[in-house]
C-alpha cells in the first residue's frame, strides 16, 4: 500500500476515535447506539486490515506463465 493511503486511513481511524469520544455515535435508543457503534468499529477494523496489507496479500496467487501458481 502506498504511504499516502496508509496515512489517510490512519487519519480516518483517529477522526472516528475523536467522534466516538464526543458522543457522535449515540442514538435515542440503545439499539440505535449499538448499530452506530458497530458500524464505527467495523470501519476501524477494516482500516486496520488495509493498513496491514502486504504486497503479497494484495496480489494473492500468481501464475508463473507455465500454469504453476505461487503464493
Amino acid at each position: 500500500m502506498t504511504q499516502a493511503l496508509t496515512k489517510y486511513l490512519e487519519r480516518q481511524v483517529a477522526e472516528l476515535k475523536e467522534e466516538w469520544a464526543s458522543g457522535a455515535f449515540t442514538d435515542q435508543s440503545q439499539f440505535g447506539t449499538a448499530i452506530k457503534n458497530a458500524k464505527a468499529i467495523g470501519c476501524c477494523e477494516m482500516c486496520d486490515r488495509v493498513i496491514g496489507f502486504s504486497y503479497d496479500d494484495v496480489l494473492g496467487e500468481k501464475e508463473d506463465g507455465q500454469g504453476n501458481t505461487r503464493e
